[in-house]
């Protein structure tokens, strides 16, 4: 099961498993200097390279960091380094994701609200109320996301409201288009519909991503493994 995704580890986690397919995370720009830190000192050949903003971009070097990220790509022929920026854009954040999007000599992506056109996107997965073709629509070249985020609908005769929920217990009613799985809970003026994936509903979603032509699929190897 999920031979079709990279698994994301630390460089912890690397030391004691060595994913067929490997994405390294936890790089990030760094707290004292003008680059990178936590970089990997090894990796697997193709593995995917996932720089996070948890340290704000912040008088950091863009020819420095896009030189310390070409130079991973050189020694472990990286197939991707994906920007997983989740802070609010900055002027200064969009201008380093700019540059690495041009410059990198591998494939690049980022999140969405740093996009830029012509290039990757990085998405987290679709809602369980929303199918992968329709998700997928506004992107042309995509890195997508893995994990089992649920979703709460509750309806009344006012109208909807959408919750995420972080999960589930084992829920019924199976949705094949949708991937995920399902109940519905009747209350006196409101119905209330949970919705979540499970390992095996995350596993025919990764399948159908390869079909639709997704670049990469990516899930943390503690949850996924």
């Amino acid at each position: 099961m999920f031979s079709q995704v990279f698994l994301a580890v630390t460089a912890r986690e690397l030391e004691a498993v060595r994913p067929k397919r490997t994405a390294y995370i936890a790089c990030h720009f760094s707290a004292g200097g003008s680059g990178l830190s936590n970089m990997p000192h090894t990796l697997p050949e193709g593995s995917i390279l996932l720089l996070d903003d948890s340290t704000p971009v912040q008088g950091h070097d863009p020819e420095t960091v896009v030189k310390q990220l070409n130079e991973l790509a050189s020694t472990f022929s990286l197939r991707a380094v994906l920007l997983d920026f989740q802070r609010p854009p900055a002027a200064e954040a969009q201008k380093m994701a700019a540059f690495i999007l041009e410059n990198c000599k591998c494939t690049a992506a980022v999140t969405p609200a740093y996009a830029k056109v012509g290039f990757p996107v990085f998405l987290p997965p679709p809602p369980a109320n929303k199918s992968l073709k329709e998700y997928l629509k506004p992107w042309n070249k995509v890195y997508l996301e893995l994990y089992a985020e649920g979703l709460e609908i509750t309806v009344t005769k006012e109208g909807s409201r959408f919750s995420p929920i972080s999960s589930a217990s084992p829920l019924p009613l199976t949705d094949k288009r949708l991937h995920c799985h399902y109940g519905v809970t009747v209350f006196p003026g409101k119905a209330v519909f949970t919705l979540s994936r499970s390992r095996e509903d995350l596993s025919a979603l990764a399948r159908e991503a390869e079909e639709l032509g997704v670049l990469g699929v990516v899930g943390l190897y503690r949850e996924l493994q």
